[in-house]
């Protein structure tokens, strides 16, 4: 038999514990956690997927006017290539570019495609609007398209304005160093264009420019004397003396230092040396070929098929005269000195004393290529015509300072110099009619400079350079000015 339950023992039945309100809280807080980490979660993907969107958009937008400069620098080579090319035609023939030359004279092509990104194609056309310029300044319109799967097409478009660049847009540039040693040395200008400088009628003229892209301290040391003009420099100091004279006008006084420039910057291009036909090239490899005094061209000189005579130095000979006035050798045509393998060790180039010279006629010009020295005493290298274009000299030389131009005399020498790596000197009491670019510059004594504006304006055969950049933006501005030219 089983035992009866004990009287004092709990029932087993009908009693449960009773529930915690604090389980029911917690869950609510747990569930209102989960749905704000949720909701947050929801908001931070759609955040990151708009910022990616926008970073898709801004790189595309970049790069589609990276491809737009792309086309631009594809048109700006072949304008180049114009100097060098059989015809104007030729220039724009490319491997793996079709230009299409239209009857307005017109050229475009579009690009090969770019792959820019994942599922993103770019495509460039390009449209300018004279292939072989002559006294126009061409326009270049670049239409860069990308196509994304990503996002909307994106479109960038740019007009450049190209325009034959001067190697003598300045008056007086120096790569390294410019120097003034005396107090009286002088810079102004004025326009062979309009009559020779000292005619009473055209008065000198206040816009000399006297510059270097060097940085230093006293790159620029002017000493006593007097600017009529502009100073550029790319930020160093100018050196001078209480009496230095720096004014806009011709008979201004004391320096006014907001005519100085300090963010100035230049490039020096190589020169590029004619390449005449060997046979209608005259060799000059002894004193016998060419003598003081006589006559350039001679009855048996033959010319180029471009009408200048071209005369070719040998590396051990030059042109070397002293004596009397009489002593000349006149230039009366237009002819070219090709002496481009002088050495160190070579005699100079040129070497003129006494009253010895070289003198262009006023039918003449003279043209020099030469890595050797030039010394020019007396009456130095004449030019008759008063036009600095009519005497260039171009300074080929490769290794900074390893060339010298020095002009020595109180007469004027008329010309332009370009001479990149060379040094050149001014002594004496002369003055140089034109413009100079070298290493570094020296004028001693009383010296003058005078700069020939017109000089700014000789671009022939040299490369183009842009001279207006503009974006067209919207699509108004593209109808405007280009309604079809870019729909191909």
């Amino acid at each position: 038999m089983q035992p009866l339950p004990s009287p004092l023992a709990a029932p087993r039945f009908g009693l449960r514990a009773k529930p915690s309100p604090k389980r029911g809280s917690l869950l609510i807080v747990v569930m209102i956690v989960s749905a704000v980490i949720g909701i947050s979660l929801a908001s931070y993907i759609r955040l990151t997927t708009n910022s990616m969107k926008l970073a898709d958009r801004s790189f595309y937008s970049t790069s589609a006017l990276n491809l737009a400069e792309i086309g631009i620098e594809e048109a700006m080579y072949c304008y180049n290539q114009l100097d060098n090319a059989a015809n104007d035609r030729a220039a724009w023939v490319v491997s793996g570019r079709n230009w299409t030359i239209a009857g307005d004279n017109s050229v475009s092509t579009t690009l090969p495609s770019f792959s820019v990104g994942p599922g993103a194609t770019g495509t460039v056309r390009v449209y300018c609007t004279h292939f072989n310029p002559s006294g126009s300044d061409p326009k270049i319109v670049a239409r860069a398209t990308i196509t994304s799967s990503q996002g909307p097409t994106q479109e960038k478009w740019l007009e450049v304005t190209l325009r034959r660049r001067s190697l003598w847009a300045n008056g007086m540039v120096a790569r390294n160093e410019i120097r003034w040693n005396g107090g009286n040395a002088l810079a102004d200008s004025f326009d062979s264009a309009q009559g020779s400088y000292g005619d009473p009628s055209r008065p000198p003229r206040p816009n000399a420019t006297v510059g270097t892209p060097n940085s230093a301290n006293g790159a620029i040391d002017v000493g006593g004397g007097t600017i009529r003009g502009a100073v550029m420099n790319a930020g160093g100091t100018i050196s001078k003396t209480s009496g230095a004279i720096l004014s806009s006008t011709m008979g201004g006084t004391g320096w006014d230092s907001s005519l100085v420039t300090n963010d100035f910057s230049a490039t020096f291009p190589a020169v590029e040396v004619p390449s005449p036909p060997a046979a209608n090239v005259t060799p000059v490899h002894s004193s016998a070929t060419i003598s003081f005094p006589s006559t350039l061209p001679r009855a048996t000189d033959r010319p180029a098929l471009d009408g200048v005579y071209y005369y070719e130095f040998a590396n051990n000979y030059g042109l070397s005269a002293a004596g009397g006035a009489g002593n000349v050798l006149q230039i009366n045509a237009p002819v070219v000195f090709l002496a481009t393998n002088h050495t160190s060790t070579s005699p100079n180039l040129i070497d003129l004393a006494g009253n010895a010279s070289i003198r262009v006629t006023t039918n003449g010009s003279l043209q020099i290529y030469t890595s050797g020295d030039i010394e020019a005493a007396g009456n130095g290298i004449a030019n008759a015509t008063a036009v600095p274009a009519k005497m260039q000299i171009f300074g080929t030389a490769t290794t900074p300072g390893g060339q010298t131009i020095r002009f020595v005399g109180n007469g004027a020498s008329i010309a332009a110099i370009y001479a990149p790596n060379a040094t050149f000197q001014l002594r004496g009491n002369g003055n140089l009619q034109g413009a100079v670019i070298a290493n570094t510059i020296n004028l001693n004594g009383n010296a003058a400079f005078h700069y020939d504006e017109a000089l700014g304006r000789l671009n022939s055969g040299n490369p183009f350079g842009v001279v207006q950049w503009r974006e067209l933006r919207s699509a108004a501005d593209r109808a405007a000015d280009y309604p079809t030219q870019l729909d191909f």
